[in-house]
């Protein structure tokens, strides 16, 4: 690890922690506090969870399988395969995000490590607002009918994760990843360039 100086009310620190706590608290994240979506869908090879995702993590996809089921002709008249893809999908707690952001040297996360947002860490309202969200940009300006009924189910899906209690399971692991994080006040102007 190289030196990481992070700045906070008006000092200096020194950043030590340890790759091997910060990777153990990571996976025990993955493992306990991912929300599982089971997928279930036909489609030709791009369909495919590793179609050009050859940075994905292999712990988000599991369970996979793959079935020929048909052979059709595409629009220019070739032959395409039709599989049938069956997997669970890990969708990682964002404090994985963090804790890889720290792993490659971003001090600035440490904002977001001691003060979090439990909002970003995934709830289900949360990831349909997103699936909405994007929908609704995609959708033609024409479908006014279905835009305002994309708009209302967003409202609605706002409304109950503000009125909701959270109860978020990841809330320990912030707590261990403060507490394998060490700062240790420098002086300041050895760092002041």
């Amino acid at each position: 690890m190289d030196d990481l100086i992070y700045f906070k009310d008006g000092h200096y620190y020194q950043v030590y922690y340890n790759n091997e706590d910060l990777e153990t608290i990571k996976n025990e994240a993955i493992e306990n506090a991912s929300q599982i979506i089971h997928r279930n869908y036909k489609g030709n090879y791009r369909y495919s969870p590793f179609y050009r995702s050859k940075t994905r993590d292999q712990r988000e996809i599991r369970n996979f399988t793959n079935e020929l089921v048909d052979t059709v002709r595409d629009y220019n008249g070739r032959k395409e395969k039709i599989y049938h893809y069956e997997y669970d999908q890990y969708l990682f707690p964002y404090i994985v995000t963090l804790i890889n952001r720290l792993e490659y040297g971003d001090v600035k996360v440490l904002d977001e490590i001691y003060n979090p947002d439990y909002v970003k860490e995934f709830v289900p309202e949360y990831y349909k607002i997103n699936e909405l969200e994007k929908k609704l940009v995609r959708m033609d300006n024409n479908k006014i009918n279905e835009k305002i009924e994309i708009l209302y189910e967003l409202k609605y899906l706002l409304k109950k994760l503000r009125d909701t209690k959270i109860d978020i399971p990841v809330e320990k692991y912030y707590k261990e990843l403060q507490n394998v994080i060490l700062l240790e006040k420098v002086n300041s102007l050895e760092y002041i360039k």
